[in-house]
C-alpha cells in the first residue's frame, strides 16, 4: 500500500458480518480512518445501525449497506456488483462471516461438516475471487480473513470448527503467494471475543474461567480485533502478507 500510517482515505472496503460484534467494530474503525465502508450482512436493521454509527462520525465518508446472505453465491455476486456500481471500486475486503459450534466425530454429520466448510472457507474464497479483478484494476488491494485460534489449537470437541479454520489459514498463506506483490492477504486468529455469538451461548461462569486461564486475564473485545485489522489494512503493515496474526491474549493452549 502507498499511504502512510493508518490512513485509509480513498479506500473502499467491503466488510461482511458488519451488523454486530467483530464485523461492526472493524467497519467503524476503518471509517474512522477515512475508508468508505460497505456493510454487508443478513439482517438489515443491524447493518443499517452500523452505518448510522459511521455516518454520525463527522469526518467519515458515507457508509453504505447491502443486505446479503453470503452463503448464497448469487448474493455474493450481487454484493460485489452493487458495491462497484455505487462506489466505483473495491480496494479492501474483510471476510468476517464464519463460525461453528462444538462437535465430535460421533455427532458431526458429513453434510453439516460440508456446510461448515462452505460457511467458513468457500464463502471467503468466492468473495476473494469476485473482488480481485477490481483490486487489480485499482493497482493494489488488501484482504483480511477472520479466522480463529481454534485453527492452531489441539483440543477435544472442535474437530469441525478447528479443521475449517485451519483450512482458511492455509488458504490465506497460499493465496498470498499468488496475489503478491500488488494484493496483500492476511488473517486474524482471535481468541474468545465478547460478542453475542459467544455470550449468548456460554454461561458467565465459563467466561470467567476462560478469562482466568488467558495470560492477559480477560476475554477479548471486538475493538481488539478491529485494531489488528486496521494495522493489516494499512501501510503500517505494507511488507506483511500471508500471515496469521494471533490476537488471543497470549493463549498457547486451550483455556477451558
Amino acid at each position: 500500500m502507498t499511504k502512510s500510517g493508518s490512513d485509509l482515505t480513498g479506500a473502499t472496503v467491503i466488510v461482511t458480518g458488519a451488523g454486530q460484534g467483530i464485523g461492526a467494530a472493524i467497519a467503524i474503525a476503518f471509517a474512522q480512518h477515512g475508508a468508505q465502508v460497505v456493510c454487508a450482512g443478513r439482517t438489515e436493521a443491524k447493518i443499517a445501525h452500523t452505518c448510522e454509527s459511521i455516518n454520525a462520525l463527522a469526518t467519515a465518508p458515507e457508509a453504505l449497506y447491502v443486505t446479503t446472505d453470503v452463503t448464497d453465491s448469487a448474493a455474493r455476486i450481487a454484493l460485489v456488483k452493487d458495491t462497484v456500481a455505487r462506489c466505483g471500486q473495491i480496494t479492501h475486503l474483510v471476510n468476517t462471516v464464519g463460525g461453528g459450534g462444538m462437535n465430535t466425530i460421533d455427532d458431526l454429520r458429513p453434510d453439516a461438516f460440508t456446510a461448515m466448510f462452505d460457511y467458513n472457507v468457500t464463502c471467503a474464497f468466492h468473495l476473494i475471487q469476485l473482488c480481485l479483478p477490481h483490486m487489480r484494476a485499482h493497482g493494489q488491494g488488501n484482504i483480511i480473513n477472520i479466522s480463529s485460534a481454534a485453527g492452531k489449537l489441539i483440543q477435544r470437541g472442535f474437530v469441525g470448527y478447528a479443521t475449517v479454520k485451519a483450512a482458511l489459514d492455509h488458504m490465506t498463506r497460499n493465496l498470498a503467494q499468488e496475489l503478491a506483490p500488488h494484493v496483500r492477504i492476511n488473517a486474524i486468529a482471535p481468541g474468545p471475543i465478547e460478542t453475542p455469538a459467544l455470550t449468548q451461548f456460554v454461561p458467565s461462569h465459563v467466561l470467567d474461567t476462560m478469562a482466568a486461564n488467558t495470560p492477559m486475564a480477560r476475554i477479548g473485545q471486538p475493538q481488539d480485533i478491529a485494531q489488528a485489522a486496521l494495522f493489516l489494512a494499512t501501510a503500517s503493515s505494507g511488507w506483511i502478507t500471508g500471515q496469521i496474526l494471533a490476537v488471543d491474549g497470549g493463549a498457547e493452549k486451550p483455556i477451558l
